[in-house]
C-alpha cells in the first residue's frame, strides 16, 4: 500500500499504518550500498509478532559506507520520506537496444560534451539519441586516490572536468556548454578494482567472480560552463554471476576488449553475457554511464544556473 516511510532520530526502523486493517506495523530496514537504496529487513507488529523476513544475497558493498551515507544514518530530522525502488528485474537481455530508449535532453539547446573516452558511455549517449561531442580527458588517474570507493570515482571525475575545462576554454558571452565527466570502479571482497593492468590479471578477475557478486561505482559530475556551477553523484549497480569456466575466461581476455574496462569484464560481451544471474539495476550503470542520475544532475544543474541568472537579471535591473 506505499506507506510513508520517515527516518526516526538517526535509527532504521519507521512505522506504517497497513491501510486494510487499520492496525500498524513496525519496519526495520537497512540501507544497501548495493543498490543505493533502503531494503525491507523485517516486519513485526506491535506485540513482537514476526510478519515478514525477506532473505536477500549479499553484495560486496552492504558493509561500507561514504560519509554522506553515514551522515544521513546519524541524521536527527524527522519526517523526511525515504523513496523505496524497486530493483530491475531480473532478465536474459542485458543489452543496451532493450534497456535503454530515446529521451529528451535536459539541456535543451545548449552544447553537451561528453569527457570520456569511452565507447560504452558515447554509446548509451546515442541511445539516448543525444546529440553531442565527445572529448577525452588527459589525466593520470592514478595520482587521484581516496580510501573511500564511493569517494574516487567522483574525485577523478571531477579531476577530468577540470583538465576539460581548460581545454574547452567557455568564456562569458560565448554560448554555453555543459560537460559530462564520469568514472567508475569495481568493488570485490571490499577490494577497490580499475582496469587490469595485464592479461593475467584480467583472468584473475574473471575466474574470482564466479558464482559471486561484484558491484560497480559510477560517479557523473555535470558542469556549467562557463559559470562553473557543477552537480555530481553517484550509482552503485550489482552484478551476481554464474561460474565462468576457465575456457571462456582465456577465450575473453585473448580478445583484449576487457583490458579497458573497470574490473575486467564487459556484461554485454558475447561471450560473458549468459554467465550473469542477475543485474540489480539497469546496463547503463553497469557500463558507467547511469542515465537516470546523469538526467537529474543535468535538470538540477540547468534548474540552478536558470535560477542564478534571474537572479543576476533582477539584481541589475534599476527598479522604477
Amino acid at each position: 500500500h506505499s506507506p510513508r516511510i520517515h527516518y526516526q532520530r538517526g535509527t532504521l526502523c519507521a512505522r506504517a499504518v497497513e491501510c486494510d486493517h487499520n492496525r500498524s506495523l513496525n519496519l526495520s530496514v537497512h540501507i544497501s550500498m548495493s543498490t543505493n537504496k533502503l531494503e525491507l529487513a523485517a516486519v513485526t507488529s506491535p506485540a513482537g509478532e514476526k510478519q515478514y523476513q525477506p532473505v536477500a544475497p549479499g553484495s560486496p558493498t552492504d558493509n561500507m559506507m561514504s560519509p554522506c551515507s553515514k551522515h544521513l544514518a546519524k541524521s536527527r530530522t524527522r519526517g523526511v520520506p525515504l523513496n523505496i525502488k524497486k530493483p530491475a528485474p531480473n532478465t536474459t537481455e542485458y543489452k543496451l537496444s532493450t534497456q535503454v530508449r530515446p529521451l529528451p535532453n535536459p539541456c535543451g539547446d545548449i552544447e553537451l560534451v561528453l569527457g570520456s573516452q569511452s565507447s560504452a558511455r558515447k554509446d548509451v549517449f546515442h541511445a539516448l539519441d543525444w546529440k553531442f561531442k565527445q572529448i577525452a580527458a588527459k589525466i593520470d588517474e592514478k595520482l587521484v586516490r581516496h580510501e573511500d570507493p564511493m569517494e574516487m570515482p567522483v574525485l577523478i571525475a571531477k579531476a577530468k572536468a577540470t583538465s576539460l575545462i581548460e581545454t574547452l576554454k567557455v568564456s562569458v558571452g560565448q554560448d554555453p556548454v555543459i560537460l559530462v565527466t564520469c568514472d567508475q570502479i569495481v568493488l570485490f571482497n571490499n577490494q577497490i578494482r580499475e582496469k587490469p593492468e595485464s592479461k593475467e590479471q584480467a583472468k584473475e578477475y574473471l575466474l574470482s567472480y564466479g558464482n559471486k557478486a561484484v558491484s560497480t561505482v559510477s560517479a557523473v559530475v555535470v558542469t556549467h560552463l562557463p559559470s562553473g556551477v557543477q552537480k555530481s553523484g553517484v550509482e552503485v549497480a550489482t552484478i551476481y554471476w554464474k561460474a565462468i569456466p576457465m575456457g571462456l575466461v582465456n577465450q575473453v581476455v585473448d580478445r583484449g576488449e576487457v583490458l579497458q574496462s573497470a574490473g575486467g569484464f564487459i556484461v554485454e560481451d558475447q561471450d560473458l553475457n549468459p554467465c550473469i544471474k542477475g543485474i540489480d539495476r539497469t546496463i547503463d550503470s553497469v557500463l558507467g554511464m547511469p542515465v537516470g542520475l546523469t538526467v537529474q544532475l543535468m535538470e538540477a544543474l540547468v534548474g540552478e544556473v536558470e535560477h542564478q541568472s534571474t537572479g543576476d537579471n533582477s539584481t541589475s535591473t534599476p527598479s522604477t
